[in-house]
């Protein structure tokens, strides 16, 4: 079948338009461990971070990327062609890009991330911080690990979708080139792992408007409505509470399925 611009604008206007590229926002919960830290809290306040606001940084993140996965699998053959048997999942390691400050702030809070996590060593060779105990030690995993939330929101501000990032890390900070011949802000690139993703969908807004007002006319002018009254009022006597209250939330289901897929 040929393609046809009528079909496809009234796809699009079903479903509320497009998601647009730059319409998202991502949330990085802080690890409380992190605060609890002494000599990483301390530098956190010495550079005026305050990591109780996850949103003084989600403003800074103008790039990002949605979580993804791959299935692993392995060849088995019992009988003719070999089959490929999926045994396990992988979670996509996703980037993102920082705004850094003129004090490179944000590099220095994402550095503190990671010295959970390896171990402090950076401050031991300056003398800032009498650290030498706990220089190359490795971090419990429950303490720098956390949830990343990222948001993909409409033209209008509202949520369409969500994902969650579970125990989430920066797994690389990247080096920042600079040149004389640049006359551009610098930006960061952090790496993220994380166990898993947990996602859903919300209803494009409107939509559920839409779909009420198009089966109230479908019942108006096909006189199902009144026959459907006049039924329900004949039989209601007949029926426990219970039921009644089933069969009214059936109704109403039936009513958003019909109207979303007309």
């Amino acid at each position: 079948m040929p393609f046809n611009a009528y079909e496809f604008a009234a796809e699009i206007d079903r479903t509320n338009s497009l998601a647009h590229q730059a319409n998202f926002e991502m949330r990085v919960m802080i690890p409380p461990a992190l605060l609890q830290d002494p000599d990483l809290n301390a530098q956190m306040t010495a550079l005026g971070i305050d990591a109780q606001k996850g949103r003084d940084l989600s403003v800074r993140i103008d790039s990002m990327e949605f979580p993804g996965r791959s299935i692993t699998n392995t060849p088995y053959r019992d009988y003719g062609l070999v089959r490929n048997i999926a045994f396990e999942s992988n979670m996509i390691p996703i980037t993102s890009s920082v705004l850094l400050s003129s004090n490179f702030r944000e590099r220095m809070f994402f550095n503190l991330w990671q010295d959970m996590i390896v171990g402090n060593y950076r401050f031991k060779s300056i003398g800032e911080f009498n650290t030498a105990s706990k220089q190359f030690n490795i971090g419990y995993f429950n303490d720098y690990a956390a949830q990343v939330d990222i948001i993909q929101y409409d033209q209008g501000g509202h949520k369409t979708y969500e994902c969650k990032l579970i125990d989430a890390y920066p797994q690389l900070v990247a080096p920042l080139s600079a040149s004389w011949a640049a006359d551009d802000y610098h930006r960061m690139n952090v790496t993220w792992v994380y166990r898993y993703f947990e996602d859903k969908v919300h209803a494009p807004h409107g939509v559920s408007q839409r779909v009420e007002q198009r089966m109230g006319n479908w019942l108006s002018t096909s006189g199902i409505g009144a026959g459907l009254a006049v039924g329900a009022g004949v039989a209601a006597h007949k029926f426990s509470p219970k039921v009644q209250k089933l069969a009214a939330g059936g109704i109403a289901v039936a009513s958003q399925i019909f109207g979303l897929f007309r």
